[in-house]
């Protein structure tokens, strides 16, 4: 594979993940806008507290400055770079500093979810049938030649 079908593959692959991740958040109830290159960002949530719990973002943005670096290529290598050995937590310890986090930046979350919808309403307009309708189909007749 050439380099530059490598790339058209490499953005075709990233637009069916957005867009799949988009479909899912709007499944749980969040609102979605566009972020600056296209990806999909809840509302509700400020940039300061987005950017305050994704520090790993930060690290290589201060390491392509210190180096000079832009774009995406040289953000993959400041992620190689900079990547420090994993931190591993229990779900009840990453729970806990996502929830302190929430409470610093005024538990953003409730805003950025759309209203729960109401009940269902049955469209009473057209009258309900009180029988079942009955589907009268015909059996085949044979038919003999006169």
């Amino acid at each position: 594979m050439q380099s530059h079908e490598l790339y058209a593959a490499q953005k075709y692959i990233t637009a069916i993940y957005r867009s799949e991740l988009a479909t899912r958040l709007q499944g749980l109830g969040y609102q979605l806008e566009r972020g600056e290159h296209g990806q999909p960002e809840i509302k509700g949530y400020t940039k300061q507290y987005l950017e305050a719990s994704s520090l790993r973002r930060e690290q290589i943005q201060d390491y392509k400055r210190e180096q000079g670096l832009d774009g995406a290529s040289a953000a993959q290598i400041a992620a190689h770079r900079t990547r420090d050995r994993k931190e591993l937590l229990s779900p009840e310890e990453v729970l806990l500093r996502h929830r302190d986090l929430a409470a610093q930046y005024g538990h953003q979350a409730p805003t950025a979810l759309l209203p729960k919808p109401g009940p269902r309403r049955r469209n009473t307009s057209r009258p309900t049938p009180t029988h079942p309708t009955k589907r009268v189909v015909a059996a085949p007749t044979a038919h003999t030649p006169s």
